[in-house]
């Protein structure tokens, strides 16, 4: 990625301990001068995926995993660069196969599903907490949308892999307004479709 006039890199990896369960998650970004920066102290992360630069190069979002007590929780965090704070973007649970897109300089969308309520396509930033764009309470079997999709280039609309009520054509591809949450199935409905990938 183009950052601050040079090719820079970031990454997660992994410090284990010596005991059974001690470990920790940073995000490292490289330099071309081959210099690392690592960010992380303080963090708790078992785990972090999906990451992303902001646009402006001001920032990365990421998908962080980690566990208290036996609750294991996957959420959105923003960093910032130039200070090196993190910033959890809200308490809502990233689907399992969620990614995390930026749709501006500091928002992002990702797939989740807030405590009791259907799964949905959010938006969030930092200071904002998250709004749900897209409901998926509509879909039919919305309960085994894993959270995969794919946002349009010009940030307008998603795309994603989900189950129709219909055991002929059990399988096909939603595209949703993030504007209107208008969602509307993409393929015809005797294409005999029965998985596909994000």
């Amino acid at each position: 990625r183009r950052a601050n006039e040079s090719d820079s890199f970031a990454f997660s990896g992994t410090v284990y301990g010596s005991e059974p369960g001690e470990h920790r998650t940073y995000l490292y970004i490289a330099d071309e001068q081959n210099r690392v920066t690592a960010y992380g102290e303080g963090w708790i992360f078992e785990a972090i995926e999906h990451i992303r630069w902001a646009p402006d190069d001001g920032g990365i979002s990421f998908i962080g995993s980690t566990r208290t007590d036996d609750e294991f929780h996957k959420r959105v965090y923003y960093l910032d660069l130039d200070g090196g704070a993190v910033e959890e973007l809200s308490d809502v649970e990233a689907l399992i196969d969620s990614t995390v897109e930026f749709a501006g300089d500091q928002e992002v969308i990702f797939a989740g599903a807030a405590e009791g309520d259907a799964p949905a396509i959010y938006a969030a930033a930092p200071g904002a907490g998250a709004t749900a764009l897209v409901s998926l309470d509509a879909i039919p079997a919305s309960e085994s949308w894993r959270g995969g999709f794919l946002l349009a280039p010009d940030g307008s609309r998603v795309a994603f892999a989900a189950e129709r009520d219909n055991g002929a054509t059990p399988w096909t591809v939603y595209g949703a307004d993030l504007a209107g949450g208008a969602i509307r199935d993409l393929l015809p409905p005797d294409l005999p479709l029965q998985r596909t990938g994000t």
